[in-house]
């Protein structure tokens, strides 16, 4: 259908889908992509993500996409790299936060996380989401960092659950469809995350 029309007469949505097949029809093995999901609304992104990993699967070729969004990211490569300040970090960059580390206590604005590392100059703090527990009561356990909060956000991402719960910081925390279904969250509700002092990135 897009075939019938020029260009100025496309949205950006429709503008990027002829962009990426214009690119697929010469059959490359690798495909870069900067920002592809930028600027559009989520139908659009969602038809977007399903020509990139249906290209990736059938066609079995290489697509490299720069992205801010991480968790998005995060569920669509196979390899993710991760870049702050333009350097490359092995650091997950989900639940980043600002702060200071103090006697192996990481001090941001409202919270104090327990961390192993001893590099007492990072001033950043990351957790990858799947390093996060997540249940509807208190669990007895000997992990360290132990907070509670309200979930204010449900998304699925290919088959991944994303939750983002307010701690005074905002935490997201990834769980799967049955996860899901057992705990019978609502926006609302009252949460307990828990998670490893090791789990701790600092840089």
């Amino acid at each position: 259908a897009l075939s019938q029309h020029i260009a100025h007469q496309l949205s950006g949505g429709e503008l990027k889908r002829a962009a990426i097949a214009r690119a697929i029809v010469h059959d490359p093995d690798i495909i870069l992509l900067d920002e592809p999901f930028s600027h559009l609304d989520q139908q659009h992104i969602q038809q977007l993500e399903h020509i990139i990993t249906g290209f990736n699967n059938e066609a079995n070729k290489t697509i490299i996409f720069s992205t801010h969004d991480r968790l998005q990211g995060a569920a669509l490569a196979d390899k993710t790299i991760n870049l702050i300040k333009g350097r490359l970090t092995d650091s997950p960059l989900f639940n980043l936060f600002h702060g200071q580390l103090k006697d192996n206590y990481f001090h941001t604005r409202h919270l104090r996380i327990a961390t192993t590392s001893t590099e007492y100059d990072a001033s950043h703090l990351a957790i990858a989401p799947h390093d996060i527990i997540v249940s509807n009561q208190p669990i007895l356990s000997s992990m360290q960092n132990q907070f509670s909060g309200r979930l204010v956000a449900i998304s699925e991402e290919e088959q991944v659950i994303q939750l983002t719960i307010d701690c005074q910081e905002r935490f997201y925390a990834t769980i799967n469809p049955l996860s899901l279904r057992q705990l019978g969250l609502t926006i609302g509700q009252t949460l307990y995350l828990s998670f490893k002092s090791t789990a701790v990135n600092l840089f």
